[in-house]
């Protein structure tokens, strides 16, 4: 069963965090609700660079964040890595989080070096985490985070072709 594989291509973004310098300074996003109101084509974060380096895009800090019925979550379509989610609720989204590798060409940005910190993430129609990587995942930390009351799946992993892992 494929369960993540045309997540919301389409969809629009609430709110895009993008690549800010120098490249491994934390920003951070805290203290906001994103309250969808369809699951189907509109994303609460999308963490994701238009430039030829979508990787760079990473290394936020979202904390205290609240996202509702949207379809994703916190989405990452393009790989980049040192994320942490902290103290964050995702209810009702189709997809709580979703990550994807990026590959183009000889160039592969794995979707991994994630970290969530309690929080809570609930009802989530298909998955309250999906991983769907062709080639590379760095680790996933859940740590105090409560999942539960997800009709689909709790944590979800689809590596293709991984490999390289470093365990949850």
């Amino acid at each position: 069963m494929v369960l993540c594989s045309n997540a919301a291509v389409n969809s629009t973004a609430v709110l895009t965090l993008g690549r800010h310098s120098p490249d491994w300074r934390f920003s951070k996003v805290s203290n906001i609700t994103i309250q969808g109101e369809h699951l189907i084509g509109v994303n609460g974060i999308v963490i994701d660079d238009d430039t030829t380096d979508p990787g760079y895009a990473g290394r936020w800090i979202i904390e205290n964040v609240t996202i509702a019925n949207c379809h994703i979550g916190i989405y990452k379509p393009k790989g980049n890595i040192g994320n942490s989610y902290i103290n964050c609720l995702l209810s009702g989204n189709q997809f709580g989080y979703y990550a994807k590798d990026f590959i183009n060409g000889s160039e592969v940005i794995h979707a991994g070096c994630e970290l969530f910190k309690g929080g809570h993430i609930e009802s989530s129609k298909q998955a309250a985490i999906c991983i769907d990587v062709e080639r590379f995942y760095g680790q996933l930390v859940v740590d105090g985070t409560v999942i539960e009351y997800n009709n689909g799946f709790g944590i979800y992993i689809r590596l293709k072709k991984q490999l390289t892992f470093t365990p949850i």
